[in-house]
């Protein structure tokens, strides 16, 4: 039985109707004729989602962007304004615009939006992800020479260019990279998550590392390891878990310094012996987490976070498929804590801590 809230049912369901809707009075006229890198000059990327992850998700694309188009100026449209900070590292990103929800809500605003989302013309727009309305929309509204994504001929698409096959990637974040075919490339993109940090911000949060340390007795060079408990319905890993856990991660290893990660869904400690940290700022712990030996979580946005801020990434899955929406760094983990006993996963996860250890 699925433990998706009401609401998220019944906007799926409003979904489906208005794009058969819509249908009946917008006809698709796309291809997938290829396009001359050398046209494109200002791109507007469309991706209005307000969860982390599917944010994280268009970084590959906009990396091989970057790569095959450096003088080209990205604009990017998110859902959720605390994302943007996300796209500071990008060299080609100039601007970040988020769709605040409330402006549903407010017609007088929204109006005001659609014409500043109008005001400036692109010659490409790109909408990755095919299934979103609001980015259907979008993309619709948007003024663009190109507007690319991927070929759907059973619904509705704004797009007059598209590349028809992205199930050469499994992995939802590199399937947005298939569009680049579009531009009939030989080039091969790096398929790993991205938040671009400087040498200065990961410096910064080095000293807030070592502090955090100190102030709780540890030397600066211990072995750090971060926790995070959160995660959205049956994805979530249950407290009482995570405590046996870390018991058993101890008795492996007693030189493991543990950091529970706090945040607005996780607002309790985890047990009093555990240091603690908070940041609002998303890059800025990204920044954080880049810093240590290891992190660990259940499937969830801060996983794909850690992974994209070069943190060797530890994922624990019970539910979601690894293959599909798992974390792609080169040290990274993944686990399914449903086939293994958590004394038989703590002695896999510290080994595999150790080792990379040794290798940095």
């Amino acid at each position: 039985m699925s433990s998706f809230p009401l609401h998220s049912k019944i906007r799926r369901v409003f979904q489906k109707i208005f794009n058969r809707f819509i249908s009946l009075f917008y006809k698709s006229k796309f291809q997938n004729t290829k396009i001359d890198k050398n046209e494109i000059h200002s791109i507007l990327i469309i991706r209005i989602n307000y969860r982390i992850g599917n944010t994280l998700f268009i970084t590959p694309l906009v990396s091989a962007l970057q790569k095959e188009m450096p003088d080209a100026k990205i604009d990017i449209l998110v859902g959720a304004s605390f994302t943007k900070v996300l796209f500071d590292g990008f060299i080609n990103v100039k601007s970040v615009y988020d769709f605040p929800r409330k402006l549903l809500k407010n017609p007088f605003f929204l109006i005001k939006y659609i014409k500043q989302l109008r005001s400036k013309r692109y010659d490409l727009v790109i909408a990755p992800n095919s299934g979103s309305s609001s980015d259907k929309l979008a993309t619709l509204l948007a003024k663009g020479t190109y507007k690319l994504g991927v070929c759907k001929y059973d619904t509705w698409s704004p797009i007059n260019r598209c590349t028809p096959d992205t199930t050469l990637f499994r992995h939802e974040a590199l399937k947005p990279l298939a569009l680049m075919d579009i531009f009939q490339t030989n080039t091969k993109y790096e398929e790993i998550l991205t938040i671009s940090l400087q040498e200065n911000e990961k410096k910064h949060a080095k000293d807030i590392l070592i502090n955090l340390l100190s102030e709780h007795g540890f030397h600066s060079n211990s072995m750090a390891v971060a926790l995070f408990r959160g995660a959205r319905f049956e994805k979530k890993i249950d407290s009482r878990w995570w405590l046996d856990f870390v018991k058993n991660m101890r008795s492996i290893n007693n030189n493991l310094v543990f950091i529970d990660i706090l945040s607005p869904d996780i607002k309790e400690p985890l047990s009093p012996d555990i240091i603690t940290f908070n940041e609002k700022n998303l890059r800025k712990l990204g920044a954080f987490l880049s810093t240590l030996n290891a992190f660990i979580c259940g499937d969830t946005g801060p996983m794909h976070l850690a992974s994209a801020s070069k943190v060797c990434t530890i994922a624990l899955f019970k539910h979601t498929s690894p293959d599909m929406y798992g974390t792609l760094g080169k040290c990274d983990k993944s686990y399914n804590i449903t086939q293994l006993s958590i004394k038989e996963l703590a002695k896999n996860i510290n080994g595999h801590i150790i080792n990379q250890a040794k290798m940095m």
